[in-house]
């Protein structure tokens, strides 16, 4: 049919010589022998070119961005972003729980998902195929109700891990995770349990929301929500303000931040996590640098090494000599645990004694003290001795953590608490002990595992996405506040094994010396980013997923869709290819190398209705096996001269050139048509009453393009076609259009089967809403 036209169309433009076959008869030729036999008796040239004659073709580049120190910045922020109009992957394929939140609008949720054709219920999660988690949106009044929210999500995803097609958190962190919502940031952790979801759960919908619920209604909040399950695609972190703003997580790159904030002498900075590791470092270089008063808060005690240990330095020769001694004195040798455990503690505390003897000679002041600052007792007690001494606390670094790496389903509750305490409450514990000092330098140690997730660290991402949320609600004036999510260290608690399946995997990691000067750069650069992430490697976009494919879904029936009734291909709904162009707008403003594989009928329109899968990987666009496209880059419109035409007749929609029923029949008069052009006036989607909400193109008024398209190449080629793919769609105004717009077509090439042209879409101002580079058509075989 068409697609053999289209193919032949191309291969004769590449192959010059080949006999002309009228579509009629190439119809008819039903396989490749034949089609074959009828080309057979060309004198074909010894060599043919590739290159397609007045093709346009959107050059895509990528400028360069200068890495500071041999790493990466990028600030952490939200950007505004047009919901695409996809529904989240799986929503219709099996039961979906919707957990309760205490407020009612759990029943709200599941009363408008299933008015949408899901399987939806208010209950309990076990067993179910996917779920959509409120308890975010619950009312806390402690750091305690807050984290108990996030436990009982932790227990939910456990629940469901082996079997999830559909996990779905909802949050109030102020709609924007914590960037202003100071009251709920302990909430926070939420979101990062989902990313790791979607890092292990392979080929399930994952997505957080953060809804601001405002002074709105349970319902008008439902609605937020349920609006954002069918039309915000695979998203994974949205934002949705109360005001109907809808954001997107974005890390965007910088440069390294402005020499602003002073550390001096006279600062005296408690840090946790400070006497080991990669927090050592770079307190290091800040004693090095600036050569303030540090407190170091850490959990090993410091005790006389004993005599039998001292000047033993080989791990393996300290566990001999642990082994020799208790042998000695008990008789019969330790256990394994007991004789690692001892050489581990011996270590430890040799670490903490060196920090301490590298900053002393770097310049600074500096104590260590034995504490766990998840004791607020205890941790009050001992930097109320500090304060006697050396002053009022002005500074903290919360670099404590620990790792316990299990996927989800894995996961215990005591390693789950363990990881997220120290972290959480960890901080916790050191606001609550400074609250009346006058604190001028917060910086909390995150992780990149926070922003995008990482397979095996739900507790750890949770952890710091909290850390991430409560540094947004500490920002004060005259206060510098940063949480540095890092990427993986050369250290720390990156271990040889782990380092080697990093590079393993391609992925750099941070050298301990740059790391350790980015680290006072953020601590008195400017302080406008408070989230900042810090990467080693080429700057380009975070992700970290192994599939990093997005896909959306949509349902189209009679009652969703119920133009395309009028779109009808011998009986059946047909996808007209000005929606696939929507669809893949929604990816960014210019698509290019859109082509039509084969068309997409709509068996079930008047029942169920036919279940279309949008999916974006990398640059490349595709619906099913049915249309290709990619994303291309932002271009200014071109300066458009009408062509010079002739009149034609009014009746345009004949039932076979145009067999468009009365939703499409958007061609409201047609100026003129000749060899070089056609101008005419098309309406849009709003003035022809199509239903729909977050349109990026005006497909009724792309559609009417199409249509003049069609009816110029019936002049110019004398045969009906059908278009099979655009060069370039260029959305310069996004949205519907109201009322009516002139459509421009300019002729670019003709040849025995079809034709190519381009198509600009101009309001009365002058100004170009749309353009269509490119748009090629194709002989229809019937003629």
């Amino acid at each position: 049919s068409i697609k053999r036209v289209e193919i032949l169309s191309a291969v004769r433009r590449s192959v010059p010589g080949l006999p002309e076959v009228d579509p009629v008869e190439l119809g008819k030729l039903r396989t490749l022998d034949e089609i074959t036999a009828r080309l057979g008796s060309a004198k074909l040239p010894e060599r043919a070119g590739t290159e397609r004659a007045g093709t346009e073709h959107a050059g895509t580049e990528h400028a360069g961005t200068e890495q500071v120190g041999g790493l990466v910045r990028y600030a952490v922020r939200m950007t505004p972003s047009a919901a695409p109009g996809l529904a989240l992957k799986g929503l219709r394929d099996g039961r979906i729980v919707v957990t309760d939140d205490g407020r009612g609008i759990a029943a709200h949720v599941v009363k408008r998902l299933v008015a949408a054709g899901a399987d939806a219920v208010v209950g309990v999660a076990e067993g179910a195929y996917g779920v959509i988690h409120l308890g975010g949106l619950k009312d806390v009044t402690s750091v305690d109700e807050a984290v108990a929210v996030q436990r009982d999500v932790f227990a939910t995803a456990r629940a469901v891990a082996d079997k999830c097609g559909v996990f779905v958190t909802v949050q109030d962190t102020g709609g924007d995770f914590g960037v202003s919502a100071r009251e709920r940031a302990w909430l926070g952790g939420v979101a990062g349990l989902t990313r790791t979801a979607r890092r292990e759960w392979a080929g399930a919908g994952v997505k957080a929301i953060d809804v601001e619920r405002g002074r709105r209604t349970s319902a008008a909040v439902a609605q937020a929500v349920v609006n954002e399950l069918l039309a915000g695609g695979s998203a994974t972190d949205v934002g949705l303000r109360a005001d109907g703003t809808r954001l997107v997580v974005e890390a965007v790159v910088t440069g390294q931040p402005e020499a602003r904030h002073e550390i001096t002498g006279n600062d005296v900075i408690v840090a946790t996590g400070g006497a080991r590791g990669v927090t050592a470092e770079a307190l290091k270089e800040l004693a090095r640098q600036h050569k303030p008063k540090l407190v170091l808060l850490g959990r090993t005690p410091q005790h006389a090494e004993p005599v039998h240990l001292r000047g033993i330095t080989d791990e393996a020769a300290l566990k001999r000599a642990v082994v020799d001694h208790v042998t000695k004195t008990t008789g019969k040798p330790p256990l394994p645990a007991k004789v690692n455990a001892e050489v581990s503690a011996t270590l430890a505390a040799r670490e903490v004694a060196k920090t301490v003897a590298d900053i002393r000679q770097a310049g600074s002041q500096v104590r260590y003290v034995a504490v766990d600052a998840r004791d607020h007792v205890a941790l009050r007690r001992e930097l109320d001795t500090v304060r006697q001494e050396w002053g009022p606390i002005t500074g903290i670094v919360h670099g404590a953590g620990v790792i316990a790496d299990k996927r989800i389903a894995e996961k215990t509750d005591d390693q789950f608490d363990r990881v997220f305490d120290t972290k959480v409450e960890g901080l916790r514990g050191l606001l609550a002990v400074t609250e009346n000092d006058p604190i001028r330098t917060l910086c909390v140690f995150s992780s990149i595992s926070a922003h995008v997730g990482n397979p095996g660290q739900c507790d750890y991402a949770m952890a710091n996405e909290v850390l991430n949320q409560v540094a947004h609600a500490q920002a004060r004036p005259g206060r510098l506040v940063r949480s540095i999510a890092w990427g993986p260290w050369e250290g720390g608690m990156v271990s040889p094994s782990l380092a080697d399946h990093f590079h393993s995997q391609g992925v750099p990691l941070i050298p301990i010396a740059d790391g350790a000067r980015q680290f006072v750069a953020e601590l008195t650069g400017a302080g406008e980013d408070v989230h900042v992430v810090i990467s080693a490697g080429e700057a380009g976009p975070i992700d970290g997923a192994e599939d990093t494919t997005e896909r959306g879904e949509i349902l189209l029936s009679a009652r969703t869709h119920a133009y395309l009734a009028d779109h009808d291909i011998e009986g059946t709904p047909v996808v007209p290819i000005a929606l696939a162009l929507e669809w893949f707008s929604a990816h960014g403003d210019v698509v290019t190398d859109v082509k039509v594989l084969r068309r997409i009928g709509l068996d079930n329109f008047t029942g169920t209705g036919d279940r279309i899968t949008v999916e974006r990987t990398g640059d490349a666009l595709s619906i099913g096996r049915h249309y290709s496209g990619r994303v291309g880059t932002t271009t200014s419109p071109r300066q458009w001269q009408e062509p010079v035409t002739q009149p034609v007749g009014p009746d345009v929609y004949d039932g076979h050139l145009l067999f468009h029923g009365p939703m499409f029949q958007v061609i409201r008069e047609v100026g003129g048509i000749s060899a070089d052009g056609a101008v005419a006036t098309v309406a849009g989607a709003r003035e022809m009453g199509w239903c729909g909400r977050n349109w990026h193109t005006d497909p009724a008024a792309v559609d009417g393009g199409l249509q003049l398209a069609l009816l110029w190449a019936r002049q110019v080629l004398g045969k009906a076609s059908l278009p099979m793919g655009v060069g370039e769609c260029r959305t310069h105004k996004p949205g519907l259009l109201d009322g009516t717009t002139k459509c421009v077509l300019i002729a670019r090439q003709t040849w025995a089967d079809g034709a190519t042209c381009d198509i600009a879409f101009v309001d009365a101002d002058g100004s170009v809403r749309a353009e269509l580079i490119g748009v090629e058509l194709v002989a229809r075989p019937e003629g």
